[in-house]
């Protein structure tokens, strides 16, 4: 049973090693302490140096970097979209202007048009609004011409055949075959919030750029799930519609969209698909602009790539066309 004199033993315990080591501080060992601990806190100071220094210049580099693109940017694309069109799907959690005004600038820089800008809505995706998709179908139906309505699959699988329908075609024009058809889906789709439409749009474009978000699981988005499974499958099935209706799909978004569950990995990860759409990770630097205009380029002629830095089987960039400025890459496999 502990008593008093157990305390008292304690507490003078506790006071005697700390009177010894008062005095060994104050006297034999108070040289060699405090010069031991000036030299770590000057090894300190000058890591941190060493540090920001290194920082410093990393950021230099990648400002160089990039000014060095934006300058080489117009003698790289130049032409490599002549005649042909493209239009920009974005989809939720892509809400940075800055990226679709440079890629609209860059496409037609490289003498491509873009037929318009829609953006995907969080309804697409939302579980809650499956009756409100459904109801898109059937209310389009006795509107449409036999036949404009896709018969197979579920709801969330004839919404994406339905919108890249009347936004891509394979032909070279930019005009759509049934303008009526197409102004009576995109109303129906745009009154239950399920697109949004920037400006206007001009008709069938033969090809299509996506703008992904970055990894759900570090960004504002909610990867909530939709009816037929994670709304990554319900971009990846609207990604696989426009490359198969049009003359071909690049996929692009940020590095993190290339990891964990971001829909660049789920792209690159699913092997039909991974065989017909393009992906780019490094979708918000001039580097990705530039490389978004080079695949969908090269996905107009057949080919097609994963590009950027995320994953053992990227490239780059794509080759460029007979003529250009040469970059040293390995060619893509074509379709």
């Amino acid at each position: 049973m502990i008593d008093f004199r157990y305390h008292l033993v304690s507490l003078v315990s506790v006071f005697l090693a700390l009177a010894v080591g008062i005095v060994l501080g104050a006297g034999p060992l108070k040289e060699s302490i405090g010069t031991e601990l000036t030299k770590s806190v000057d090894v300190l100071r000058q890591q941190k140096k060493d540090l920001n220094d290194k920082l410093d210049t990393a950021n230099a580099a990648v400002s160089h970097r990039d000014d060095f693109l934006t300058g080489l940017a117009p003698t790289v694309i130049d032409g490599q979209l002549t005649g042909r069109s493209v239009v920009l799907v974005t989809l939720p959690g892509v809400d940075d202007s800055k990226v679709s005004d440079a890629l609209v600038d860059a496409i037609k820089e490289a003498g491509g048009t873009v037929t318009g800008q829609v953006s995907v809505g969080a309804a697409w995706v939302d579980p809650a609004q499956e009756p409100t998709r459904a109801k898109v179908i059937t209310d389009l139906t006795p509107k449409l011409p036999i036949g404009a309505i896709p018969t197979g699959g579920d709801t969330d699988e004839k919404l994406p055949r339905l919108l890249a329908e009347v936004l891509v075609g394979n032909g070279t024009t930019t005009t759509g075959e049934d303008r009526a058809t197409s102004t009576a889906v995109l109303k129906e789709l745009r009154s239950q919030n399920l697109i949004g439409i920037k400006g206007s749009l001009t008709g069938l474009a033969t090809a299509a750029l996506v703008l992904a978000p970055g990894n759900p699981d570090s960004s504002d988005q909610n990867a909530v799930p939709t009816a037929s499974g994670s709304p990554q499958n319900a971009y990846l099935t609207l990604a696989t519609a426009l490359d198969a209706i049009g003359g071909g799909a690049v996929v692009s978004g940020p590095a993190s969209a290339a990891a964990g569950s971001g829909l660049l990995a789920a792209l690159r990860d699913d092997d039909a698909t991974k065989e017909a759409v393009s992906t780019v990770d490094t979708g918000t630097t001039e580097m990705g602009v530039i490389t978004a205009v080079l695949a969908l380029r090269e996905q107009l002629e057949g080919g097609h790539g994963a590009y950027g830095f995320v994953g053992g089987d990227t490239k780059q960039t794509p080759t460029l066309a007979a003529g250009s400025v040469v970059v040293p890459t390995a060619t893509a496999t074509k379709k």
